[in-house]
């Protein structure tokens, strides 16, 4: 599956991260085919620099926003499904160790509107509910650590599809 591309149109929720200079080195998102044994799809990657707990909960709504219009951008492709993941960096303030890196992933769905903001009544599997994950993160870390603190180094959106269906996007 080829990713399909930009052309100089990047959604609007990434120019207004860029804007606030909280993607990577202000480069726009990566994208990478990815060939598996029984599928094959794309993989999205939009590194952030400076996302602390602040900065974070200030522009999850956002995230949230920039991660629907890139899993949108594959909906015209029929039998695909798509999931996320965020990769965060936890730490303790005071004590000098090497973070911990934790992923926070969805479950695949074939629908980005769920994907992201989930159906009411279902559980914690959508990008929405790991958001709020992330934003507890000081509470579930309280006990072992003394000052947890975390970093959110990237979101990854795939897009995957059943080995050998024909794409044409």
């Amino acid at each position: 599956m080829k990713p399909i591309r930009y052309r100089g149109r990047y959604p609007e929720a990434e120019e207004d991260l860029r804007d606030r200079g909280l993607l990577w080195h202000g480069r726009y998102p990566t994208q990478k085919p990815i060939y598996l044994v029984k599928k094959d799809g794309v993989d999205i990657f939009i590194k952030f620099q400076r996302m602390d707990p602040i900065h974070f909960s200030k522009n999850s709504s956002l995230i949230l926003k920039a991660a629907l219009e890139e899993a949108s951008r594959y909906e015209s492709i029929p039998s695909s499904v798509r999931f996320a993941e965020f990769v965060v960096d936890i730490w303790d303030k005071s004590k000098h160790r090497k973070p911990i890196e934790r992923t926070f992933t969805t479950e695949y769905n074939p629908d980005s509107d769920i994907m992201v903001y989930g159906i009411t009544g279902w559980g914690g599997t959508f990008l929405v509910d790991k958001v709020d994950n992330i934003l507890d993160i000081p509470k579930r870390y309280a006990e072992k650590m003394r000052s947890p603190t975390y970093k959110v180094k990237l979101l990854r959106i795939g897009i995957r599809i059943p080995k050998g269906e024909l794409v044409t996007a």
